[in-house]
């Protein structure tokens, strides 16, 4: 019966590069045709991304294919002298007859011997594969700078290189390092600006309060009376001038009075009396004046002046009208005259029952 044994070589299958036996020639026929020197270059030995766990499986099949390689060689030793084959079968399908001749079990243990050591080599270069790729830095370091005591390879050992090199998956892409990202340095916060001071507000001055009397009376001399400001405003004070001289029936008077209302005499606003001004005085003036209060509802002033002895000056009979600026009107006015009626007869009925 003549010995063959199965070697395990390295092969790059679509199952991702797993170890694959090959019952291919027999050893004594040759061993497998070397890849080819022309695929080198394209297979690197700076590739980092082989799976390390695929590598050790590979290992585990080599130390296997070892253990069973030394079985038959004590199989062989022991069937040596003893061997008899009438009738058995070789792994060919040719019957042999009689024993193995020193000479074939001889050459049958050089050839498994020699298997043995290939991969005993091939499981050396396996284990430093590993090595370089668990330092993937101090690889590219060293592939960089070769160094001096690294032995040089025999041609054999170069092509089984290639062939643990044909195996390995694609390298994965290098982790991006981290940048560095400095910390922006917090802007500096300005100080507040001081709040500008608050401008002085100035004290509305009325027209009353601010106007000349001397530059008042200008060009008035034809005048019987004139008002501060000329439309007095509902609700506010008014100053009346009194020009003494264009009256024929005060103009030598020594006091003068002004009977005031408003809205056609509906509403009262009392009994003013009135004061020389510093006006400069002459046949065509002499000035008096008084300060008085228009009526919130007022539309006009009703007036008339006199002195304490019963001389009336009210315009020959017609009496005296200054329209007034606000919200009431001549026409509302007249409107609200029934509820003004109604309101002053409660008021009236209310007194009555007060005095009995």
């Amino acid at each position: 019966m003549r010995l063959r044994a199965v070697g395990l070589r390295w092969s790059h299958g679509q199952g991702g590069g797993a170890a694959s036996r090959s019952g291919g020639p027999s050893l004594g026929r040759g061993r497998p045709q070397p890849i080819s020197r022309s695929r080198r270059g394209r297979i690197g030995c700076n590739k980092i991304g082989v799976d390390n766990k695929t590598i050790s499986d590979k290992i585990a099949q080599v130390e296997a294919e070892n253990a069973k390689l030394k079985d038959k060689i004590e199989r062989v030793k022991t069937s040596r002298m003893s061997a008899k084959g009438t009738g058995s079968k070789d792994a060919e399908g040719s019957e042999t007859k009689g024993k193995l001749t020193r000479e074939d079990i001889d050459d049958e243990l050089a050839q498994i011997e020699q298997l043995r050591k290939e991969n005993e080599e091939l499981r050396r270069l396996a284990e430093e594969r590993i090595r370089v790729l668990s330092q993937p830095e101090e690889a590219a370091a060293t592939s960089a700078e070769p160094s001096p005591s690294t032995p040089t390879t025999s041609a054999e050992e170069e092509e089984e290189e290639e062939e643990v090199e044909e195996v390995e998956e694609a390298p994965a892409a290098p982790e991006p390092e981290e940048e560095t990202v400095a910390a922006a340095a917090p802007e500096p916060v300005p100080d507040p600006e001081p709040e500008p001071e608050p401008e002085p507000v100035e004290p509305v001055v009325s027209e009353i309060d601010s106007h000349d009397p001397s530059e008042a009376i200008k060009d008035k001399a034809h005048f019987v009376y004139f008002t501060v400001p000329a439309q007095p405003v509902a609700g506010q004070e008014a100053v009346v001038y009194f020009n003494r001289k264009s009256s024929p029936v005060l103009r030598d008077r020594p006091s003068i009075n002004m009977l005031l209302s408003f809205n056609g005499w509906e509403v009262s606003g009392g009994t003013h009396k009135l004061a020389p001004t510093s006006t400069s005085k002459d046949n065509y003036n002499d000035w008096w004046s008084c300060r008085v209060e228009t009526a919130p509802e007022a539309y006009e002033m009703n007036f008339v002046f006199n002195d304490d002895e019963g001389a009336f000056e009210n315009n020959s009979g017609q009496d005296f009208v200054q329209g007034v600026e606000g919200e009431m009107t001549r026409a509302k006015w007249q409107a609200s005259a029934a509820q003004r009626e109604a309101e002053l007869e409660e008021v009236r009925e209310a007194e009555e029952e007060e005095e009995e």
